[in-house]
């Protein structure tokens, strides 16, 4: 698109565009999620039925893990992209055939664009 970045100005060496910025001391999101998923608590393990201290993130897994038992496909997907790391999809772009690839601005040459096809 013309004329989207056209009006952005890099900074000068030492320039600081937002002054007031973050406070110093600011936890980031990450610091205070981890904080919150280290928390322990006396839950009943679904799996083995006893009385356990867990941390939030073991609670959750098993949750997670609770519902894939269930059958829930998107619970099992979840943990086995976590286990396993996410499956690479791959496409095959071959081809025998002929063609021809045309790339246009459609505002600019929607009506040559048209013509072709006629």
């Amino acid at each position: 698109m013309a004329g989207v970045n056209d009006n952005l100005i890099p900074p000068k060496k030492g320039e600081v565009r937002n002054p007031n910025g973050k406070k110093p001391g600011t936890l980031n999101s990450k610091t205070i999620l981890k904080r919150w998923l280290k928390l322990e608590e006396e839950i009943t393990n679904p799996i083995t039925g006893n009385k356990e201290k867990m941390s939030q993130l073991d609670i959750i897994t098993l949750m997670q893990l609770s519902k894939a038992r269930k059958g829930e496909l998107a619970s099992y997907k979840e943990l086995l992209d976590r286990y396993e790391g996410k499956a690479k999809e791959t496409v095959d772009m071959n081809t025998t055939a002929n063609m021809q690839v045309v790339m246009h601005d459609q505002a600019r040459n929607e009506d040559a664009f048209n013509k072709q096809d006629k």
